[in-house]
Parts: structure tokens; sequence; C-alpha cells
């Protein structure tokens, strides 16, 4: 699969509020494409929806960097 497939993937697995797989997905698209700003911004996306405000941040950043 290309990076574009696993965000896509990690878009519609967030849109269903699965946000476990939305970040797995969305990493499997940083291994292939490492500063991939629009995947950190769904993990950050999904870790927020968690409540898992420190790794939000951090992927955040990342999607900033």
């Amino acid at each position: 699969m290309t990076p574009e497939a696993y965000l896509d993937l990690s878009l519609k697995d967030y849109q269903v509020g699965n946000f476990e797989a939305s970040i797995a997905a969305a990493k499997q698209a940083l291994k292939l494409r490492p500063n991939y700003a629009e995947a950190y911004n769904n993990i950050a996306a999904a870790y927020n929806s968690m409540a898992k405000w420190d790794q939000g941040i951090q992927a955040g950043l990342e999607a900033v960097r």
C-alpha cells in the first residue's frame, strides 16, 4: 500500500471511532514517508479523541515540524 492509502485508512478508522486502528494505519504511512505531516496530524487527532493529551501534543508538534 502507498502512504496515501494508509492515510485514507487512518481517516476512515478515525471517522468510525476506531482510534487505535487510525493511529496504527498512520504509523504505517510514516514508515513509508517519515515526514508525512498529514499522518502525524491523524495521530494527534486520534490521541486527542482518546484524551491522551501528551501523545496528541507530541504528534501535533511533529506534524508542524
